[in-house]
């Protein structure tokens, strides 16, 4: 009899686990493919934006530096050594160069800066352009075989050409970095110029120049004498040319599609607005449907082969405690039902070597524990509530809490790339005010204080009382423009009167400014470095901003005030 209820409680519990886990993992797949996939384009979408922004920054900078020089009316009125001057000025540093060179209003190289071709290269150059034409397409350089796209931009004054700044911008460093991305993602990213040219996709697709406007491939090779062109016809899903051709257009957003075998795809694409013009770029991620499958199958495998490990560890447990459920089961049960009620006053008096004697002196251990843990509970509560969370005169958050709330930011900002800045604030000649009127008016002008604090931050938390009459203000997600905003409307609005107890103060304050993680990426050096431009404030005249910069050193503290 013993060993029938034995075996039936094995078999009962064992069947039971096996068949819970088995519909377990059935209703997880069933449920978390779409969240698999959710999940999977929401990080696709993230990672669209990051090579978007990245991608833009590089072209913008050779754009932006040439569309300085061309704006200036007066440029082709310097003479040839400040026009060299200040070309260079905009032009060495940035590497991407391959040529830079200005011409006058006969087409003539008058500088240049950069740069091989000699003046038959460069006039065949020149040809190969429209005449108003900003930015070409990308092409393989004469010079060093790289990618590269000219730039060609007139130099005007009262509607008429007086010069012409013509630059070839090497494409490398982005290739580079796509390149590099398409060996370690499970993605492939597509970049294509304006005129429908692939500076960049999967290896995969083989050698040469890809346009996906003609459906072309152009493919160059290098003989003794000469170079021979061949140009070819090649397929694509439709799918991804027309998510080519949206992005091209300005727009953005994703698809699905299926490629010749038939195997779904899902791409995001993005557009890259090419400055001072009406043009775009484009970029496309796709990755296969399959990768998720993949991924998935390896999670439910690993998450069955677990399953498999726990029902065997299950059975043994079972089959051992089986053999002992006799009357202690009852005491056990009795004093389980104690303890949840809260009554740890008694102690279990079982005497035996098995599996149910074990039980019972853990009961008793653990009766134990809790009677210390309530004790330590309760300790620790009565220290809690004598720690306050709010500085009692302000209502803002004391400097412990914001200490906390403070690190907690930082550590989200970290793990999510976000960033933001840390305000060291500081009442000017409060002490002056404190001991002339009294500590009552000086309370109060803190009050008034704190308040415009909190009206010009929005919220009560972002801010607290340091100390005296120094107070911080932490802005998540705020760059320094942001910042400096910020700060301004503190320093203005620090400069209305204060109205205390019938009195009237014209009071001022000094404000320093960290930036997160630009300055510092933990708590300690960004309260340092707050502190050390709140220093250079005070030191400067009172009634102003800084932000902090290499080499400021921290305030003494004899010259808090």
């Amino acid at each position: 009899m013993k060993k029938s209820i034995q075996w039936q409680l094995i078999t009962i519990i064992v069947g039971a686990i096996f068949v819970s886990f088995a519909a377990f993992l059935a209703i997880m797949r069933y449920f978390m493919v779409d969240d698999y996939k959710q999940f999977m384009q929401t990080n696709d979408l993230q990672t669209a934006q990051i090579l978007s922004n990245h991608i833009g920054q590089a072209l913008a900078r050779p754009l932006r530096r040439e569309h300085l020089i061309a704006s200036n009316p007066l440029f082709m009125d310097m003479p040839p050594n400040q026009q060299l001057a200040l070309i260079r000025q905009f032009s060495l540093d940035e590497t991407t160069y391959e040529l830079f060179t200005l011409l006058n209003a006969d087409g003539v190289e008058t500088v240049r800066v950069v740069g091989s071709l000699d003046s038959f290269q460069l006039r065949q150059r020149l040809e190969k352009l429209e005449e108003f034409q900003h930015i070409s397409g990308a092409y393989p350089s004469p010079v060093t075989g790289n990618l590269i796209f000219t730039l060609l931009q007139r130099v005007e004054r009262d509607g008429k050409l007086t010069g012409t700044i013509l630059s070839d911008v090497s494409l490398k460093s982005i290739q580079a970095f796509l390149d590099d991305f398409n060996e370690k993602s499970t993605m492939s990213a597509y970049l294509i110029d304006q005129y429908g040219t692939a500076i960049t996709q999967p290896k995969f697709l083989g050698e040469g120049l890809f346009n996906y406007e003609t459906m072309k491939v152009t493919i160059t090779k290098m003989n003794e004498d000469d170079e021979n062109t061949e140009r070819k016809d090649f397929q694509a899903p439709i799918g991804l040319v027309r998510s080519m051709q949206a992005a091209l257009r300005g727009g953005s957003g994703e698809m699905n599609y299926r490629d010749g075998e038939n195997n779904e795809f899902y791409c995001i694409y993005r557009p890259i607005p090419i400055p001072f013009t009406d043009k775009h770029w484009a970029l496309v991620l796709t990755h296969s449907e399959r990768t998720i499958a993949v991924m998935l199958n390896k999670l439910f495998l690993r998450a069955l082969i677990g399953g498999l490990i726990i029902l065997a560890l299950t059975i043994i447990v079972v089959a051992n405690v089986s053999k002992s459920l006799t009357k202690p089961l009852h005491k056990i049960t009795e004093m389980a039902n104690r303890i949840r009620a809260g009554d740890l006053s008694g102690q279990l008096e079982i005497q035996s070597d098995n599996e149910i004697g074990v039980l019972a002196g853990n009961i008793n251990y653990m009766i134990q524990g809790l009677r210390a843990t309530r004790k330590k509970s309760k300790e620790a509560e009565t220290k809690i509530k004598a720690i306050a969370y709010h500085d009692a005169l302000t209502g803002l958050p004391n400097r412990t809490h914001f200490l906390i709330y403070l690190r907690s930011m930082i550590d989200k900002s970290i793990q999510s790339r976000f960033y933001g800045a840390l305000l060291f604030i500081d009442v000017d000649k409060f002490k002056m005010v404190n001991d002339t009127y009294g500590h009552a008016v000086g309370d109060g002008l803190l009050i008034a204080f704190a308040k415009r604090i909190i009206d010009i931050a929005g919220r009560k938390e972002v801010a607290c009382r340091f100390g005296g009459d120094e107070f911080l203000l932490f802005l998540l997600g705020y760059d320094a423009n942001d910042t400096r905003t910020i700060c301004e409307k503190l320093v203005k609005s620090m400069r209305e009167p204060f109205e205390i107890s019938g009195h009237k103060f014209s009071l001022s304050t000094s404000v320093g400014a960290a930036l997160f993680p630009k300055d510092a990426d933990n708590i300690d050096d960004l309260l340092e470095r707050a502190d050390a431009a709140l220093y250079v404030s005070k030191r400067s005249g009172r009634d102003q901003y800084n932000f902090y910069v290499d080499g400021m050193e921290t305030t003494p503290i004899e010259d808090r005030d």
